[in-house]
């Protein structure tokens, strides 16, 4: 080898040990998202929550809940898991997806809500002890998960450990009084929503004595909890979801119309209750959910 290639090779030699360090320097500092995941916040199994910090994470951050449905018996915090790490990553906010104890002829409506905000009291410790202080919090929840979103910002905002900026909630029980709950074509079925209704209020409920249980039905019933107060909220629906009456949104929307609280009200016409085959109404949802995160967790 002539002397001109061995001072070529030797160059092209530095220069890629060159980019080889740069690239190890640049990997080493480069920050990553923070997962917590399992963070127990009670005794029962149901009760623990994942958490998700940003890369590159600010000392105060806003953080997202993600509540999972499943008729209030069933379902896992796992389920939202891809959900939490994709608002996290695209919206730069700390998220959480959390379990919660199941209804139950033992647990109450009310259990589930003194596990909502226990759960964000000990995600708030928890970021803290990551060097993140939650700034406010957002609910977002799908069918029985929506009703516990709504459900909790209502009635317990006042007790939150952080403020609580807005809730989004699709496909959601709002009006457990509502008889078209009982409609011929709902697939839960007559004894199923007996049997749920009457753990929720801690009371034998059944369709002939409904009507004296009123009272109770609406204490697990955001729309009988709208005021002038309530939080911005941000509804989804189907026009004939055959498991969640297309009324109670109808009704909710209507409220808070009434009240003059910030909303909107997305109504999906091809889609069940699963919501997904209303892609222009998807897109718009995504869209107004962005809006709120900037309006009312940013600012």
């Amino acid at each position: 080898m002539n002397k001109k290639n061995m001072i070529a090779k030797g160059i092209i030699c530095f220069l890629l040990t060159g980019v080889l360090l740069l690239s190890l320097v640049g990997c080493a500092g480069r920050e990553t998202r923070t997962d917590l995941e399992n963070i127990a916040y009670g005794e029962d199994e149901q009760q623990a929550f994942d958490l998700f910090l940003p890369a590159g994470k600010e000392k105060e951050l806003p953080l997202i809940v993600l509540i999972h449905g499943g008729k209030w018996t069933t379902g896992d915090k796992s389920t939202y898991a891809p959900k939490a790490i994709e608002f996290c990553e695209q919206y730069g906010v700390a998220t959480a997806t959390i379990g919660y104890r199941y209804l139950s002829a033992n647990t109450a409506m009310s259990l589930l809500l003194d596990d909502i905000g226990s759960s964000v009291d000990a995600i708030c410790k928890t970021a803290a002890e990551n060097g993140v202080t939650i700034s406010k919090v957002a609910f977002w929840g799908h069918s029985s998960g929506g009703h516990l979103a709504l459900l909790y910002a209502y009635s317990r905002a006042d007790e939150s450990p952080v403020p609580v900026a807005f809730v989004c909630a699709s496909s959601s029980p709002t009006d457990l009084t509502d008889d078209n709950y009982f409609a011929p074509d709902n697939i839960m079925g007559k004894s199923n929503i007996e049997r749920l209704f009457s753990w929720g209020i801690g009371e034998k409920y059944t369709y002939e004595t409904r009507k004296d249980f009123t009272e109770q039905l609406k204490t697990c019933s955001p729309l009988f909890l709208v005021d002038e107060n309530t939080v911005p909220t941000l509804l989804q629906h189907s026009s004939h979801d055959s498991l969640v009456p297309y009324s109670n949104a109808v009704s909710l929307d209507a409220k808070l119309t009434e009240c003059g609280v910030t909303h909107d009200f997305i109504i999906f016409q091809k889609s069940n209750h699963g919501l997904d085959q209303d892609p222009d109404c998807t897109a718009k949802a995504d869209e107004l959910f962005a809006e709120y995160i900037s309006r009312y967790l940013f600012e």
